[in-house]
């Protein structure tokens, strides 16, 4: 076979008969047509074979892996035998825009410095039908450093099934050591624990010495379901190997050393956050001694506003729990954080209110059955808050099937298959969500409930009672939030 400019790979499982044909669809449809279509069967039992070699387009190339076969092998496979000078590896549950290759092989040919490149994405349900379409904001070129620096402020996260490489950078074994080989498993954690942790420190590494980019533009439908891994995949501990890895990447390749306490102060929020997400019953005095040394510690060291931000949720957690924090002196201080992800605007007037001895609970009456649903760490600290003010907590739901049936601070979690069921027991859902994920959650209680529920952010909350603060001591709302 001829070399191609592009290989497109999609490593797929018995998904003949519900996602797959639509994924494979959308490729063949591209505007952009010089790539070859990859179909790596990883032993389906399902007719995929017969689907595949079914169709009529001399594009296609299909591999079958013999059943039992590891997914971390089909997708490593598709680096090594791919005929493409660039290679995107998708996912056999998204759908591509019609003219998403197009605009990322446009971006690297008039951006030759570019070794990857990377788009947004828009969310629908395991139906397809959509939750969101963000808006396109253009492109972002990041030089060689400037994406890890710019990581633990903005939080930038690739999606895997849009980012399209340069195929020298497997055969230099940059793909081996850093996306699925040696230098992810010296973490010494579990599969489970380091899952999604390349999707971030594989382009970051790639950024040590050249630039990559990002296409902000809703180039591919990302389907949310339950049969995803994320779905069983904890948080906080990626995040610890991801921020410590980073770290590394910016002292020793990068030599910046002053960008340390920022990597640090997330290393310690998500050692707090893995803390607090695991106990199921309310934490004793010594894990919270625990977390106000850690606090403290951390706060011997000068500390720019910068390193202070990560820590604003633990400083919230502190205070709801009436502890005293090493924070204290540093926090009413802050300024409005202007260069982070947006959830830390979010988090700087939440924390406003709680120092000023309010509750974003204030405008729902106390007699009303609240569940949480969204981001563990952010469901914590309402459960604290509302227990601190006399609110009350019926339950979380989570999709995350490794909690479900277990306890959140002695607060029940749930499917959201609950909600069927126990619709009349709710009188309001919380989105805890530290994302822009509430268009997905507000889909995925309307779809459960089958009843209407009131729902709401919490940062609509926070916001709310922020600007009733500033208020009350003669300050105008700060609107540009909103």
């Amino acid at each position: 076979m001829k070399p191609v400019r592009l290989t497109v790979a999609l490593p797929t499982y018995n998904r003949a008969s519900t996602y797959l044909p639509e994924a494979i669809s959308a490729i063949l449809a591209q505007t952009y047509r010089d790539f070859e279509l990859l179909v790596l069967d990883n032993g389906s039992v399902d007719g995929t074979a017969q689907f595949v070699l079914g169709l009529n387009d001399p594009r296609i190339r299909y591999v079958r892996n013999p059943p039992g076969t590891s997914i971390q092998f089909n997708h490593m496979a598709a680096y090594q035998i791919a005929l493409g000078q660039r290679i995107i590896v998708t996912h056999d549950d998204d759908v591509m825009a019609p003219e998403m290759l197009e605009k990322q092989m446009r971006f690297m040919d008039e951006h030759p410095e570019v070794k990857l490149v990377w788009t947004n994405v828009s969310h629908m349900n395991e139906h397809g039908e959509m939750l969101d379409t963000p808006p396109a904001r253009g492109s972002r070129l990041f030089g060689p450093g400037e994406y890890i620096l710019d990581f633990p402020r903005k939080r930038l996260w690739p999606m895997p099934s849009t980012v399209m490489m340069e195929k020298g950078l497997v055969q230099r074994g940059v793909i081996d050591q850093y996306y699925y080989g040696t230098k992810v498993a010296r973490c010494k954690a579990s599969d489970a624990d380091i899952a999604g942790l390349a999707d971030v420190t594989f382009p970051a590494y790639v950024n040590i010495r050249a630039a990559i980019g990002f296409i902000n533009e809703p180039l591919l439908k990302y389907r949310i379901h339950t049969g995803q891994g994320s779905n069983r995949t904890n948080i906080s501990v990626p995040s610890i190997y991801l921020y410590r890895r980073l770290k590394k990447f910016a002292c020793r390749s990068l030599k910046n050393q002053s960008a340390a306490p920022l990597f640090d102060s997330h290393v310690l929020r998500f050692v707090i956050q893995d803390k607090v997400c695991s106990s199921e019953k309310m934490l004793p005095p010594r894990a919270l001694r625990s977390i106000q040394d850690k606090v403290s510690k951390f706060c011997q060291n000068t500390l720019t506003p910068d390193a202070v931000y990560p820590l604003l949720p633990v400083h919230i957690l502190l205070k709801n729990l009436g502890m005293v924090s090493a924070l204290d002196a540093v926090a009413p201080s802050l300024p409005m954080p202007t260069q982070h992800a947006p959830a830390m605007k979010y988090l700087h007037r939440w924390l406003q209110s709680v120092m000023a001895g309010r509750s974003i609970f204030a405008g729902i009456a106390k007699k009303k059955r609240i569940v949480i649903t969204g981001s563990v760490f952010i469901a914590a600290l309402l459960i604290l808050e509302a227990r601190a003010h006399g609110y009350h907590i019926v339950a979380c739901i989570d999709s995350n099937l490794n909690r479900q049936g277990r306890k959140l601070l002695d607060v029940p979690i749930h499917a959201p298959g609950w909600l069927a069921t126990h619709a009349n027991e709710v009188d309001w859902v919380i989105f805890s969500s530290e994302k822009d994920q509430e268009p997905a959650l507000r889909a995925m209680v309307q779809q459960h409930a089958g009843a209407p529920i009131p729902t709401v952010s919490w940062k609509d909350l926070a916001l709310e009672q922020a600007d009733r603060l500033e208020q009350s001591q003669g300050f105008q709302p700060r609107m540009v939030l909103r």
